[in-house]
């Protein structure tokens, strides 16, 4: 090998070296925003919906059920008369 070679090689592990250190600083960055990123999402209130309260049950009967703000519950009632004649 000649000094011309040994000179790439050099040349090339110096660069190999650098970028090595820059993907480790890359992945350590991006490590870092994800934990950020993953605690901010655990923060965020849930996609807003409708207030609690009697709905119509969303199953299909003629009955109106309780929506917790979040999930349908087992409780249902009789929908109250809607007006007067």
């Amino acid at each position: 090998m000649g000094l011309f070679s040994i000179g790439r090689l050099t040349q090339a592990g110096l660069i190999n070296g650098a970028n090595r250190r820059n993907h480790k600083k890359l992945l350590k960055q991006q490590r870092r925003q994800t934990a950020v990123l993953e605690r901010m999402a655990a923060h965020q209130p849930a996609t807003q919906g409708p207030p609690p309260g009697w709905y119509q049950d969303p199953d299909g009967t003629r009955q109106q059920r309780w929506w917790n703000g979040t999930t349908w519950t087992e409780h249902r009632q009789t929908p109250p008369p809607t007006g007067t004649r």
